[in-house]
């Protein structure tokens, strides 16, 4: 298990902390796996840091399909 900090915008940060939004659609070039936590750290439309942070889980990974671009991925993710 390897811990990834992310930067996301406040509004899909708001989402995932809420629980609407469960999933990452991200560049794979950190070689994400399962049972990975996500430090999602918030930003604002002026791309700097709020202060706010939350940590998800990677629960499945799908990549590697031709339906994705090559080294993108779609994380399911869950609250810890």
């Amino acid at each position: 298990m390897r811990q990834h900090e992310l930067k996301t915008r406040k509004p899909f940060f708001d989402d995932i902390l809420l629980g609407l939004k469960t999933f990452e659609y991200r560049i794979n070039d950190r070689h994400f796996s399962v049972g990975d936590q996500l430090m999602l750290k918030e930003t604002g439309s002026d791309g700097l840091y709020t202060g706010r942070s939350f940590i998800v889980e990677v629960n499945y990974i799908l990549k590697d399909i031709p339906e994705l671009p090559d080294n993108y991925c779609v994380m399911s993710v869950r609250a810890i």
